[in-house]
């Protein structure tokens, strides 16, 4: 089943609409202030603005795209304390910092009944047709003359006619006695939308919605364009230069601004400044009523939106081109094939904000695709292998590359490069075999020595010169020239890299889009096995993330900028599971990329020699390496009968079947109210509270046992999972019990479950569905001999065709070097170095080395 055209992702509009002006960047590690141990899954991101990351398992991030001026950084994660730091951002500077966040105080607090969500949502939306999707992540703390809002998880709001997702982080809701006073912080996701027209129908709404808003009238008026935007006032507003390229508003007395026959008026409490993107340093100073009141609500558009709307040939600007380096010309069965990607931008300033995302495929003689790849782009590069299966046959194969964004130029521009497949007895003509070499004045390759001797160590020094300053970017094949034949072609760097500027592609329908991470599209069935509007709450499990997705009325949704390598589970579930498993979720296959202008064959000459060519050492193919099937995706949901042996025996305490509180959404509301007990569902918070003096902020977490196997991680997150549906018991030890060891000091609460669980690391109930994605695919190190080293490599023969393959070199002014060792084979090794140099000039260069025999 494929995804309608009329749901598929289009391209992010925020790149669209990107601005040439200099960004600055932040980046840096965040710790536990406590530990001083890096913190992994923070969400870092600039208050108000479309500037975002989370950091990786070393705790660092980096936020790239940042316009000038004062700026918030907000750090957001689960159990530590919100934080916020103002930075001032020059252009073209770059920031590092190291942060450490305070773990939070645990509080406690009711489920917010619906009139005090409401409450919230008057103060925080105003006249806003917004929605909190997530509203059921506050509660209510009261306090002795007030009360106050606080929630879990971060809330989340959707702007459609906008095409933008909200995400809100609650720092304070205090009542006032009339209303809630709100305060908190927010970063802007682009939603993506399909086809150039739709592109260019958001874009207008998103100008119409700017147009005559209070930052329209700031930006306009810094830079002395008002009265040409279609802007008056009375009386006129006087503009000075300020602090650190802020510029000050003269407002002397309440100001009348008219635009398009409307009038708003305009008065101050206080000193303004205003940035040249319209941005006032204390918002506060200024009071706004009438029209340009209703545009001036901060969830309209974030801080760095560039009003802007494409034409048709501005999609030219997000043409990326691609090329791929291959370690070999042809191949043989059971061979790795290595190879380099590099992306070339027809908006070379734009490198950082474009694709992510690489596909590598290898298409068989009759165009199917037999392996394939998803790949991490890193400034502009990617790189990986293949390992052909020993069944494969012999015949005419071809390496396909492409990101979803250049799909949008015609699939007949995708970069397609044909290589030969042999069988294992034969062997091309050496008579074709052209051992020539090639140059480069920028690039400078020197050898240790003239000749060199079987295992013999051969070092090699590239460097990059130039009458300006040149870096580059390389990646270099060492090759047997007599295993290896140079056959000609036209699939080199020089022919495939660049871009003819100026001339458009025909027929560009934006429809695709600039993937930032791995993208699932699917659909929702019903208990019917009908397509339904629903909401899924989505789990990602490692690293443990919360997602949610709303599906249209036929269903579909989308997942996109995932995170992670390999394979990963994750669990969804619909809004309607209540106490019980409701509809199905389908992943849905990816579209296929059709078969279009696919080059000829590249023409050899086969000799017939009845012996085998090629002799793989464990180098090239570890000895366990398995040659997979494509994955296919699965789901499943536990809902076999486990009656489970109940090994513990009886706790201080048990909760039988019929006093758990099957109408609440997780297993802690259960536990309220129960002897010794601490339990805040809100919050996620569970603990024992031995003595009437103990305070419970210094209690332990207790041990969380289900079905008789012990859980990792915090016992609050553990059974905030469970679904109260699902369980038949619970035992409640609240003195130390010596049968769970050192992990039961502080208590045991142990569930039996009625169907189970999903393994012991993912806490799954029936309410979810379990599907495992596939991600990023991990990446290789190719390896050699070191016979430096005897007696490591001395014993085994040594044939090897690929002698080195390395797919990341910078090169500079300073020199690099690499080494490697010749193999037990005298002869000609073909050095081929294929890069591009910091100018965009796209390189290759072709050198010999001579190998004789000791």
């Amino acid at each position: 089943m494929q995804i309608p055209a009329s749901m598929r992702p289009g391209i992010l509009i925020a790149c669209l609409l990107l601005s040439r002006f200099a960004f600055g960047q932040i980046s840096g590690i965040i710790s536990d202030n406590r530990t001083d141990k890096p913190l992994e899954a923070v969400e870092v991101f600039i208050h108000g603005r479309s500037v975002s990351a989370v950091t990786d398992k070393e705790g660092k991030f980096q936020l790239d795209g940042i316009s000038p001026g004062f700026a918030d950084l907000i750090l957001y994660k689960k159990g530590y304390n919100l934080f916020k730091s103002s930075i001032r951002i020059d252009q073209d500077k770059r920031y590092e910092v190291n942060l450490a966040l305070q773990p939070a105080p645990k509080q406690s607090g009711a489920v917010a009944p619906p009139e005090e969500t409401s409450l919230f949502k008057d103060a925080l939306l105003g006249i806003s047709d917004l929605d909190i999707i997530n509203s059921s992540a506050l509660s209510v703390v009261q306090h002795k003359s007030t009360k106050s809002l606080i929630s879990s998880q971060p809330l989340i709001m959707i702007n459609k006619r906008l095409g933008y997702k909200i995400r809100y982080y609650l720092n304070q809701a205090i009542w006032s006695g009339k209303q809630y006073d709100v305060q908190g912080y927010f970063t802007f996701e682009t939603i993506p939308v399909s086809g150039s027209k739709e592109i260019i129908e958001l874009a207008q709404r998103r100008v119409d919605a700017y147009s005559g808003s209070m930052r329209h009238l700031l930006k306009s008026l810094v830079s002395g364009t008002a009265k040409e935007e279609g802007f008056e006032l009375s009386p006129p507003i006087e503009i000075k230069p300020s602090i650190a390229n802020y510029f000050a508003l003269m407002v002397t007395s309440p100001t009348s601004v008219t635009y398009h026959g409307v009038t708003s008026q305009i008065t101050t409490s206080g000193s303004l400044q205003a940035s040249a993107d319209g941005i006032l340093l204390i918002p506060q100073h200024m009071a706004v009523s009438g029209p340009m009141f209703d545009k001036r609500t901060p969830f309209v558009l974030p801080e760095d939106y560039i009003p802007v709307v494409p034409g048709a040939d501005d999609f030219m600007q997000y043409y990326e081109r691609i090329y791929v380096h291959t370690d070999k010309p042809y191949y043989y069965p059971g061979e790795p094939l290595w190879f380099k990607g590099y992306i070339n931008y027809y908006e070379p300033s734009w490198r950082d904000s474009l694709s992510k995302v690489a596909y590598v495929e290898l298409i068989d003689p009759s165009k199917k695709v037999i392996l394939s790849k998803t790949l991490r782009i890193d400034s502009g590069f990617f790189h990986s292998d293949f390992i052909l299966p020993d069944s494969l046959a012999a015949g005419g194969y071809f390496l396909r590359a492409y990101t979803q964004l250049s799909r949008n130029y015609g699939d007949d521009n995708l970069f397609v490069k044909s290589l030969p497949v042999l069988s294992m007895v034969d062997r091309l003509d050496r008579n074709q075999s052209v051992n020539d070499t090639i140059s480069n004045p920028h690039v400078i390759v020197h050898l240790d020595k003239k000749r060199y001797s079987t295992r013999e160590k051969i070092s090699l020094t590239m460097g990059v010169k130039g009458s300006v300053p040149l870096r580059g970017n390389i990646s270099i094949s060492v090759t047997d020239a007599a295993q290896v034949i140079d056959v000609p072609t036209h699939h080199t760097i020089l022919d495939r890299y660049r871009i003819e500027h100026g001339q458009l592609l025909p027929d560009i329908v934006m429809k695709y889009p600039v993937e930032f991470g791995i993208s699932y599209s699917g659909r929702f069935l019903n208990d019917r096995g009908k397509p339904a509007k629903t909401n899924l709450t989505i789990i990602q499990h490692r690293p443990r993330k919360a997602l949610f997705a709303e599906t249209n009325d036929l269903g579909y949704f989308q997942l996109t900028g995932l995170q992670f390598s390999d394979t990963a589970t994750f669990s969804f579930k619909s809004d309607q599971a209540k106490n019980y498993p409701f509809g199905k979720v389908e992943i849905l296959p990816a579209e296929a990329v059709p078969a279009i202008n696919f080059p000829e064959t590249t023409r050899i000459e086969i000799e017939h020699t009845g012996e085998a060519q090629r002799l793989i050492s464990e180098y090239e193919v570890p000895k366990d390496t398995k040659m997979l099937e494509a994955v296919t995706i699965k789901a499943s949901r536990v809902e076999q009968e486990v009656k489970p042996i109940r090994m513990y025996g009886a706790g201080d305490y048990s909760i039988p079947e019929n006093s758990v509180k099957v109408g609440y959404p997780n297993l802690l509301y259960t536990l309220v109210g129960y002897p010794g007990l601490y339990v805040s569902p809100g919050q996620g918070i569970v603990k024992f509270v031995r003595s009437m003096n103990q305070s419970v902020f210094n209690a332990k977490s207790p041990l969380v046992v289900v079905n008789d196997v012990p859980m990792q991680g915090d016992a609050g997150e553990v059974l905030s999972l469970l679904d109260p549906a699902n369980v038949s018991s619970i035992e409640v030890f609240r003195r130390v019990k010596p049968i769970f060891g050192s992990e039961g000091a502080f208590g045991v609460i142990s569930v039996y479950t009625k169907n189970g669980l999903l393994g012991t690391k993912n806490i799954i109930t029936p309410n979810f569905q379990q599907i495992r994605l596939r991600g990023f695919s991990n990446s290789r190190v190719f390896k050699s001999p070191d016979y430096s080293n005897p007696p490591i490599g001395t014993t085994q023969p040594d044939y090897r065709a690929t002698l080195y393959w390395n797919p990341d070199i910078d090169i500079s002014s300073n020199v690099a070097t690499v080494s490697f060792f010749s193999s037990d084979l005298p002869g000609i090794y073909r050095i081929i170095i294929e890069g591009v140099l910091s100018n965009g000039e796209p390189v290759r260069v072709v050198k010999l080395i001579e190998v004789e025999d000791k």
